[in-house]
């Protein structure tokens, strides 16, 4: 996918109503096919597989027997096979995990060679219609709406945050120049902090890196409020931890949206710590860097979620602004 974008050259000039055109580069497409496949990952994944029919995708997460995420990802399925996007980094992670599991079921799993970007701007469906030649009207039926096309996908994001186009490689580079033509390319030469990246921490969307994995419980990073846990689908992998954490209100961490103004380079899975208290109190899950402006998503104990921040355990408070999340955190049920 970088050595794509590396060598896209075609840009429009600015576009005064707001549409960009963005280079995805730290996701990998997964595809999982078999007549097993929806079945094996129905007792693997927090999403319900029922709800993903070609015309709609969800967010998701694969999960240990403690409930902690291995992997985050967006799930579609595209004719016959099912397409998972997550991050490089968890690519090998999340294939080694499955294939534990999958030698019970008639299915298989591999990397695909898929070009990844992103479109947002009031013009976004229009210039789909234009420049892919395709319908648009399902997804502006709503959050979570797929269209396929002939090499790809095209999915809606919740919030606000604009559509993701998945094409297969050999055939990404004419659709994706098309639309440059019209919508300028926002592109980083660092391939795992773009600037599609802060677009998600700001519509609230988390993703996990290797970093990260079997750290944190779904909900922690507000996968519930996003569209990527059913509690009604029934057992997989970790599922008891996870609706124990949602019934009987032992969660009491949540992901907030951050803006800091520091030139200092922050990772994620790094703590957080807040000069009261002598133990971490969140941790890094997404962060981006545009020049000394660093958004960031972190996951928080509530109770410290207005107190001083401290990224590293000996350093001195930043100043944090908290950026509205797009949605309600959603209370434990009692």
């Amino acid at each position: 996918m970088s050595d794509f974008w590396s060598q896209f050259s075609p840009q429009a000039p600015a576009n005064d109503q707001g549409d960009m055109l963005f280079a995805i580069r730290h996701q990998q497409v997964l595809s999982i096919n078999g007549p097993d496949a929806s079945k094996f990952m129905q007792g693997q994944f927090t999403c319900n597989l029922s709800e993903i029919n070609g015309q709609e995708y969800r967010r998701g997460a694969m999960c240990n027997a403690k409930g902690r995420m291995v992997a985050s990802f967006d799930l579609a399925l595209f004719t016959d096979e099912f397409l998972m996007a997550t991050d490089q980094s968890l690519s090998p992670v999340a294939l080694a995990h499955l294939k534990k599991y999958m030698v019970f079921f008639k299915c298989k799993m591999t990397e695909q060679n898929y070009v990844l970007a992103g479109l947002k701007g009031p013009n976004a469906l229009k210039f789909i219609e234009k420049h892919l030649g395709v319908d648009t009207s399902n997804l502006a039926n709503g959050d979570y709406t797929q269209l396929t096309l002939e090499h790809g996908i095209i999915i809606k994001l919740p919030f606000d945050a604009g559509f993701e186009i998945w094409l297969q490689a050999e055939h990404a580079e004419e659709p994706l120049s098309k639309l440059a033509s019209e919508c300028p390319l926002t592109a980083s030469s660092t391939p795992n902090k773009d600037a599609w990246q802060a677009n998600l921490i700001q519509a609230g969307l988390a993703h996990l890196d290797a970093n990260l994995s079997e750290a944190l419980i779904p909900q922690m990073i507000n996968l519930a409020q996003t569209g990527g846990i059913s509690f009604s689908k029934g057992c997989y992998t970790g599922q008891e931890i996870v609706a124990r954490m949602q019934y009987l209100g032992k969660l009491k961490r949540h992901s907030y949206i951050l803006k800091l103004q520091s030139p200092a380079a922050l990772s994620s899975g790094q703590d957080i710590f807040t000069p009261e208290h002598k133990s971490a109190i969140g941790s890094i899950v997404n962060v981006t860097q545009q020049g000394d402006t660093q958004y960031v998503f972190a996951v928080l104990e509530d109770k410290f979620k207005d107190a001083p921040l401290c990224f590293g355990q000996d350093s001195s408070p930043l100043a944090a602004e908290h950026l509205p999340l797009p949605y309600p955190l959603i209370e434990p049920e009692e």
